[in-house]
């Protein structure tokens, strides 16, 4: 049995966009990801992603179908360590469950998502200058 640690960065970020930058993110670092609806299990379309996340709350990213498949016959075993990210996102943070923190991997992705969070672009409003 393999634990999970959760990582939680604070956020204002609507949760659609969140999980798509998280994805984004991930298919850098894992060309082959495979994610899918964390409630569901449902396999995401990820071919265009603009609208795939929309209403998700939570997603699980594999490294790839194997990684998946491995999950899903075995589940948290340890030849499966640092094959799948859980990201959760709510109306205040998003959580990413993985494995090892110290895993050059993960730490990319943790970086990441820290760093899109931090600009906050999703909640600038735009000031009207009067002339």
């Amino acid at each position: 049995m393999i634990g999970g640690m959760d990582i939680r960065i604070k956020s204002r970020a609507e949760s659609e966009d969140a999980l798509r930058e998280a994805f984004l993110l991930i298919s850098r670092i894992w060309p082959h990801a495979v994610v899918e609806d964390a409630d569901t299990g449902k396999v995401l379309s990820v071919l265009f992603p603009i609208e795939a996340f929309a209403g998700l709350t939570g997603i699980m990213v594999y490294r790839d179908a194997a990684a998946r498949e491995s999950w899903g016959r075995i589940g948290a075993d340890p030849s499966n360590s640092n094959t799948m990210i859980h990201v959760i996102a709510n109306e205040d943070s998003v959580t990413l469950v993985l494995d090892d923190p110290d895993d050059a991997d993960m730490r990319k992705v943790v970086q990441g998502m820290e760093t899109f969070l931090a600009n906050d672009i999703f909640h600038i409003l735009a000031e009207r200058q009067v002339a």
